[in-house]
């Protein structure tokens, strides 16, 4: 569950902001969610999140943004549940809020009717990019499966990242 605003204390300048304990994992079930981690940027945020919460402004030094366009990044990645925040701290009179993600791991938990949705949202996507001269390159692997090989290999990735999750 998200930490409320307010229930969150000012932290002093002397005290470091500390890394909080992450559930293990959190599945991403909604279109919201998947829109939020389909941002190329949304996803460096939540990689550089993943061990030390930072600010908008600190974020934006490290990836070589705006502190507001990095602040949007992480309202989003809010809503989304996927980012939270963990401590404020009082700067030249501005609150600044430490960002971190809700868990150690994002794990997709689609049915298949959602697959099908994302991936004719990829190819709409894909389509809009070339229409508007973008040049797209893709690193997917392009292959057909039946159900009970999705299932399968679901099972087998599950147990690894289960397996890697306990070491």
């Amino acid at each position: 569950s998200l930490i409320m605003l307010d229930a969150i204390p000012i932290l002093p300048d002397t005290e470091p902001v500390a890394m909080p304990e992450l559930p293990r994992t959190v599945a991403i079930t909604t279109r919201t969610q998947l829109r939020a981690l389909g941002d190329e940027m949304r996803a460096r945020i939540l990689d550089v999140i993943a061990h030390q919460p930072m600010t908008a402004k600190q974020l934006a030094v490290r990836l070589d943004g705006t502190p507001g366009a990095i602040g949007h990044h992480l309202r989003v990645l809010e809503r989304a549940g996927l980012a939270q925040i963990v401590a404020k701290r009082l700067t030249k009179g501005i609150v600044a809020k430490y960002y971190t993600r809700t868990a150690r791991l994002f794990l997709f938990d689609q049915p298949h009717d959602s697959a099908v949705d994302v991936v004719g949202h990829m190819q709409r996507d894909y389509e809009d990019a070339l229409r508007e001269g973008h040049i797209v390159m893709s690193a997917f692997p392009r292959m057909r499966l039946s159900h009970a090989a999705v299932a399968r290999f679901g099972q087998r990735v599950k147990q690894l990242v289960d397996d890697f999750m306990a070491e």
